[in-house]
């Protein structure tokens, strides 16, 4: 299954070259035209990685990636844009930017990032489930047991 890539750009050309770009590389690909449209296809859609422009109508870039690091969510997002002003890397990657390529750029090193930033958060991943002696956790379904008995605990419980 291919991985799916959202753009977050506001320009027609630059999303339909990214969108081109990413498919021909075999990626799927979704797009937003800024930060609230981005917002919005993420309750429907989970993308392995975000592509976000900075200049945007409605929500920049910098505040669509607080957000969504505020929400702990923990996609990738490489930051894409005509801002090289080191104050604006620095301010990306200190938000929870994971890259930040500066316009102009190569093809070739956008997918080269774009494959790098997927394959260290494939590696950062959480595993389905965790053991350790006769305790189970299981992540994705929240349940723990002991010699194979399950244990009932509250979502607080749980957490701790």
């Amino acid at each position: 299954m291919a991985q799916l890539i959202m753009i977050v750009d506001d320009e027609p050309g630059v999303r339909a070259l990214l969108n081109d770009t990413l498919r021909i590389a075999g990626f799927e690909t979704i797009e937003a035209t800024d930060g609230m449209s981005a917002l919005t296809l993420l309750r429907t859609h989970k993308p392995d990685l975000l592509v976000i422009d900075i200049n945007m109508p409605l929500m920049d870039g910098f505040e669509l990636v607080e957000r969504l690091r505020s929400t702990n969510d923990l996609t990738p997002v490489l930051m894409l844009t005509a801002r090289e002003d080191k104050a604006d890397i620095t301010r990306g990657l200190k938000i929870g930017a994971d890259d930040y390529v500066v316009k102009p750029y190569s093809i070739k090193e956008l997918l080269a990032r774009i494959r790098a930033n997927l394959r260290i958060n494939k590696n950062l991943s959480t595993p389905e489930a965790m053991s350790f002696e006769s305790i189970r956790i299981d992540i994705a379904r929240h349940t723990v047991s002991y010699n194979g008995i399950n244990i009932s605990l509250g979502p607080i419980e749980y957490k701790l």
